[in-house]
C-alpha cells in the first residue's frame, strides 16, 4: 500500500514538473527581443516558472533543469519546422543558453528557504529579482561567447536588473493575491463551521 502511495506520488510530481516545463515554454514564446542582432530574449516564461515554484513544492533543481531543456528542445524544433536553412548546430547553439537561464535560477532559487520567506513579499521579490538578473546574466554570457561572439555594453545589463525587479514584484503580488484569497476562503469555511 505505501509502496503504491509512494509510485502515485511519484508520477504525480513527474507529471507536474513537465506541467510548469510545458507552461514555461508556452509563455516563454511571448517575448520582447531588446537586443538587435541577437537571440537574447525577455518572456514571460520566468514569470510562470518563479509562480509555480512558489505555488507548487517541487524539486526546484530538478525543475530548473527540465524545463531548460524542455524549452530550448522546443525552439530547435520550431526551428526545424519553420526554416528552410535549418542547420542544426545553429539552432543548438542559439537556444542551449536558456537552459542556462533555467538551471541558474533554479540554483539560486535552492539556496534560500522559499517556505520562511514567502511571508515577507518585499524579501522574496528583492530575492527573486536578484536571482532572474544573475540568470539573464548568465544566460547573456553565454550567448555572447559562443553565439554572436560580440559583447553588450555594460549598461545594458542594468536593464536586467529593472526586468528581473518587475517580473519578480509582479510574480510575488500574484501569489500573494492567490495566498490571501485561499485565506479568506479557509476562514469563511471556518466561520461557516462555527455559526452551524
Amino acid at each position: 500500500m505505501e509502496a503504491t502511495q509512494s509510485t502515485v506520488k511519484r508520477y504525480r510530481q513527474v507529471g507536474s514538473i513537465l506541467a510548469v516545463a510545458l507552461l514555461t515554454t508556452v509563455f516563454g514564446e511571448v517575448k520582447i527581443l531588446p537586443f538587435d542582432n541577437a537571440p537574447f530574449r525577455f518572456g514571460l516564461g520566468s514569470i510562470v516558472f518563479f509562480l509555480a515554484i512558489l505555488i507548487q513544492p517541487l524539486p526546484i533543481l530538478l525543475t530548473g533543469f527540465v524545463t531548460g531543456i524542455v524549452v530550448a528542445c522546443s525552439r530547435i524544433a520550431m526551428d526545424f519546422l519553420l526554416h528552410a536553412d535549418y542547420i542544426l548546430t545553429d539552432s543548438f547553439a542559439e537556444h542551449m543558453p536558456a537552459t542556462i537561464f533555467y538551471i541558474v535560477f533554479a540554483l539560486c532559487l535552492s539556496k534560500v528557504d522559499l517556505q520562511k520567506i514567502k511571508n515577507h513579499p518585499f524579501l522574496l521579490g528583492i530575492f527573486g529579482m536578484l536571482f532572474e538578473s544573475i540568470a539573464n546574466i548568465s544566460e547573456q554570457l553565454i550567448t555572447s561567447l559562443f553565439v554572436t561572439k560580440s559583447w553588450q555594453p555594460i549598461e545594458t545589463y542594468m536593464l536586467f536588473f529593472a526586468v528581473g525587479c518587475l517580473r519578480s514584484f509582479f510574480v510575488v503580488g500574484v501569489y500573494s493575491t492567490i495566498t490571501f484569497s485561499e485565506q479568506k476562503k479557509q476562514m469563511h469555511n471556518l466561520l461557516a463551521i462555527h455559526t452551524d
